[in-house]
């Protein structure tokens, strides 16, 4: 039964063995740009682990894309959390250095502390020189780079990009995994997670390669994830999807479980403050299954005025409306589907249940759009 039921099945100790020794080792976007929060030591840990794979690994392109274009913003984005964190210890060493007001501090105290503090103000100081130092002269980048010359796979041309957003949509609409929960970022970035996965299963089913993928997304549409909200594996989909596609097993980790499980594999030293460091970063900058549709923070607020932010609402709710609409047929077409059918079909049922739980957040969300766009016309002089 198990041939029959492969997405079901959790590898066991010997089938992650070989995955180990032979599979083809990929990785997303969201691992890369971690290695920029990630201490020094802990950051060579991780790529002196993935140049022991540098025989078997690859960068779809996809993640190669998107790790080029998010780069200088991550960048940028730990610079501003330094300075932000830097004001703060400046604002705390002037208010214990004040005479005026409490807390008082006796003298032999504040000069030690005043001390540490002026050492935790210089070593932050040094860490804003040295990623503002990236922007020109990125060792990371350079070292990833290195890493994957020659080794970034499954370009597609214009016209077969227009053919997968299309079918994106299409799947889109049936909750078919990856991507789904990224239905609502405006397009193309809806897309990525999908053709990602286009050009791992196109790899596979080339080269004949089981496939490993390393990814920090924790989404629903790529990782099963039980009742308890722990992740029990890769979604069955897609272990089916690619097998029946290339005939390749799939596996997958997050960093942290990279770490552990390769660490383990080439008999190396697990450092615990190492891995309790990915974690963190993983759970803190990963997108989360917590989210019914995971990424709706993220529409249109990458612009700044006022009237662009006008225009992104308005077009916003437009497509909450849209998408509502497509939802409502799509209920209609499985509800015809079920009645047509002499017993109940459970994955239509589920279908069915799914586009309606999304139906009721999206006109829930386009509401409270729409009343937080007439409170900033009345803030703001458009």
């Amino acid at each position: 039964m198990r041939e029959l039921f492969i997405g079901y099945h959790k590898k066991d100790k010997e089938e992650i063995k070989l995955l180990w020794e032979d599979a083809v080792f990929a990785f997303d976007t969201n691992v890369l740009l971690n290695l920029y929060r990630y201490s020094d030591e802990t950051k060579s840990t991780i790529l002196k682990l993935i140049e022991r794979l540098s025989d078997r690994m690859i960068l779809p392109h996809q993640a190669a894309f998107e790790y080029n274009n998010k780069r200088v913003d991550v960048i940028y984005d730990i610079i501003s959390g330094y300075k932000e964190f830097l004001k703060r210890i400046e604002s705390i060493q002037e208010e214990i250095n004040s005479q005026s007001k409490i807390p008082f501090l006796s003298g032999s105290i504040n000069a030690e502390f005043n001390t540490v503090l002026s050492k935790v103000v210089e070593d932050i100081r040094c860490t804003i020189e040295k990623y503002e130092s990236f922007v020109d002269n990125d060792h990371i980048y350079n070292e990833i780079s290195e890493l994957f010359t020659g080794k970034v796979v499954g370009k597609f041309s214009n016209e077969k990009l227009d053919e997968l957003y299309k079918e994106a949509e299409r799947r889109f609409k049936l909750h078919i995994p990856p991507g789904f929960a990224d239905a609502l970022k405006p397009t193309p970035k809806r897309y990525g997670d999908f053709l990602i996965w286009t050009q791992l299963i196109e790899y596979a089913s080339e080269h004949n390669k089981n496939i490993v993928f390393i990814s920090d997304d924790k989404k629903e549409d790529w990782w099963w994830i039980l009742k308890d909200k722990k992740i029990f594996g890769p979604r069955q989909e897609l272990i089916e999807e690619i097998k029946e596609k290339a005939n390749v097993n799939f596996h997958m980790y997050t960093s942290m479980n990279f770490y552990r499980h390769g660490q383990k594999h080439f008999q190396l030293d697990i450092d615990d403050k190492a891995l309790k460091e990915i974690e963190l970063t993983g759970s803190t900058y990963s997108v989360s299954w917590s989210s019914p549709i995971a990424v709706q923070t993220e529409i249109f607020d990458e612009q700044s005025s006022k009237k662009e932010k006008k225009h992104n609402s308005d077009e916003e709710i437009q497509y909450l409306k849209t998408r509502a609409k497509e939802l409502q047929n799509e209920m209609i077409y499985l509800a015809e589907l079920m009645a047509q059918s002499e017993t109940t079909d459970q994955d239509l049922l589920k279908k069915w249940q799914l586009a309606g739980n999304e139906l009721k957040y999206l006109k829930d969300l386009a509401d409270k759009k729409q009343h937080e766009l007439i409170e900033r016309l009345k803030s703001i002089n458009i």
